[in-house]
């Protein structure tokens, strides 16, 4: 019986490690920083390239315009957890998005929710201690897991932080706020948010439906996220599966 269960919980360590091996990964976008004029000032197609939008709704706090570089400041972030427990975190639109939707979804699980409809501006979510995700009241999920990435999702068209999960692609750009900086967003008619203990993000998303990589199709600011290193992430994609053993085994009781 004792070699059995050795047996198994080593079938099973050993499948974990290959899973979140190649998941490990993930977390970490590869060929960053993207640098193309098409994130540069100025305008393409009459609607305001990504560094004229951060010119325009970014400021470092004191009055000495925006400090954020479309290019230079990108990190290769794509999985995050929370910054701290059992709080709401509030998603806001930083410009308007309105043939689109954020979404949110589990690394461990790949299950996703709906966070910012289109023509909405802003969500909160929260994961308790347990796992369990909490978008506004309303709880989605018996078990999410503590590591989540965002999509976004245009039509027929759906792109994540995550670029192995746009075929290698670059869907996404992210961008750590300093604190202090202060963004403008569309929440409210034009709330500030202030950055607090540099945990607090910009994301900005390409829909992919016209390809023209300018990464101004969805841009989102982001409350209280800390970044998931590439072994946390093993950690969390490992505790991940642990709780979904924990529900199935529930749920046969």
């Amino acid at each position: 019986m004792k070699k059995t269960i050795a047996a198994s919980v080593l079938t099973t360590f050993t499948g974990m490690s290959l899973i979140t091996g190649i998941a490990m990964a993930d977390s970490i976008n590869p060929n960053r920083p993207y640098d193309d004029v098409s994130i540069g000032t100025g305008t393409n197609g009459g609607v305001d390239k990504l560094q004229t939008i951060f010119n325009n709704y970014i400021d470092d706090g004191t009055g000495g315009g925006n400090p954020l570089d479309s290019v230079e400041g990108q990190s290769s972030q794509a999985i995050w957890s929370q910054a701290e427990a059992d709080i709401s975190q509030y998603l806001v639109s930083m410009v308007d998005q309105t043939d689109g939707d954020l979404g949110i979804y589990s690394f461990a699980t790949e299950a996703e929710y709906t966070l910012i409809a289109s023509g909405s501006t802003k969500s909160s979510f929260n994961i308790n201690d347990d796992g369990y995700l909490f978008i506004g009241d309303d709880m989605k999920e018996d078990f999410f897991g503590d590591a989540f990435g965002f999509y976004y999702e245009n039509g027929e068209s759906k792109v994540y932080t995550e670029d192995s999960k746009n075929d290698g692609d670059i869907g996404a750009l992210s961008y750590l706020l300093q604190d202090g900086w202060k963004t403008t967003t569309l929440a409210d008619g034009g709330t500030k948010a202030t950055a607090d203990g540099n945990s607090d993000w910009i994301i900005a998303f390409e829909d992919g439906l016209d390809g023209d990589m300018d990464f101004n199709d969805g841009i989102f600011y982001m409350e209280d996220m800390s970044p998931v290193p590439e072994p946390t992430t093993m950690l969390l994609f490992g505790t991940g599966l642990v709780g979904l053993a924990g529900v199935a085994r529930r749920k046969r009781k």
